[in-house]
Parts: structure tokens; C-alpha cells; sequence
């Protein structure tokens, strides 16, 4: 499914999966966790296509999600794609 996609019931076929960035729905409740002067790197373990510094995570203000986050390093892990990203 990873490397070929998959075909939706509506027709469609998804050719980029876990290309997401997940954490933008939970972003204000994630923040109060890890918005803390001690958390400087970030794991996150199921990545998938997440880009922490891609402009637009926080919509209101064009922040990037390390920006909003305060956060200086991020590593990301996704296991169906076994990729390790640094950002």
C-alpha cells in the first residue's frame, strides 16, 4: 500500500499514503505538552509525511510547526516507509 497506493471506494486512488501531517488537528492540545523550555528535540514515531518546518501549520499565523511549537530539532521516524528524516 506504501509503495503503490490504494483505491478508494468513491474511484479515487490515493498515490501519496501517509503523506499527513496529523498533529495539525491536535496542535493547540499537543503544544501545552510540548511547548516547554526543557523539550528541545522532538521523535516523531509515525511521521509519515510530515514536514515540522514547512510554513502554514499554524494557519493564523503562517508558522511552521517547530515555530509554533517551539521546538529546535525534530527526527522523524515513519516504519511502513522504514525512513529516518532529520529536520
Amino acid at each position: 500500500m506504501v509503495v503503490d497506493g490504494y483505491s478508494r471506494q468513491d474511484g479515487s486512488k490515493v498515490e501519496t499514503v501517509y503523506s499527513d501531517f496529523e498533529l495539525r488537528k491536535f496542535r493547540t492540545i499537543c503544544k501545552e505538552h510540548i511547548s516547554n523550555p526543557s523539550i528541545l528535540t522532538v521523535l516523531d514515531y509515525g511521521g509519515g509525511g510530515s514536514d515540522w518546518d514547512a510554513p502554514g501549520f499554524e494557519p493564523t499565523t503562517g508558522q511552521s510547526a517547530k515555530q509554533f511549537s517551539d521546538i529546535q530539532n525534530v527526527t522523524t521516524f515513519e516504519p511502513a516507509r522504514g525512513q529516518f528524516g532529520k529536520q
